[in-house]
């Protein structure tokens, strides 16, 4: 703002989350984010400069962005407290908003994971995730990256 007047916005949001026991051993976790101005509630968004924005065809006008982001997973328990296996998908969006983005920021993310647990012990676990992750840019470019992670932990 170039009057160097205050200048103040609201952001607000809404969340829904679940997890449903379908049996022993099947698991179901979901969670879902709407809002203006709520980066700290999305993963993908958290720290970029998108809860308040200049509109990049008036420097004057600052805005809260649209925003959603969902999951769902589900988590199947083999042997119940000792070896499991669990994947799910995410989906995040910010939404277009006339003036306020550049064809190089942040418009969408998806994720995609499998991994599995075993507690070897009560003290050490093991466990294997593969995660593919896309990302489109507001002027269409899009990446994509896949991870494999291992993990052992041993609590003393």
């Amino acid at each position: 703002n170039t009057s160097k007047e205050n200048t103040t916005r609201v952001g607000w949001g809404v969340q829904l989350s679940g997890h449903i026991a379908i049996t022993r051993w099947v698991d179901i976790y979901m969670n879902g984010v709407y809002g203006k101005g709520i980066t700290p509630y999305i993963q993908d968004l958290t720290g970029s400069p998108y809860d308040l924005a200049y509109n990049t065809k008036n420097a004057t006008h600052l805005g809260t962005l649209p925003m959603w982001g969902w999951q769902a997973a589900a988590q199947v328990n083999i042997i119940p407290g000792k070896f499991w296996v669990a994947g799910g998908y995410s989906d995040v969006r910010l939404e277009k908003d006339d003036g306020f983005l550049s064809p190089g920021q942040y418009h969408k993310g998806n994720y995609i994971f499998a991994n599995a647990f075993y507690n070897l012990t009560s003290n050490f676990t093991l466990a294997l995730e593969y995660l593919h992750g896309s990302r489109h840019d507001m002027g269409g470019s899009k990446g994509e990256a896949n991870r494999l992670s291992i993990l052992a932990q041993y609590n003393f």
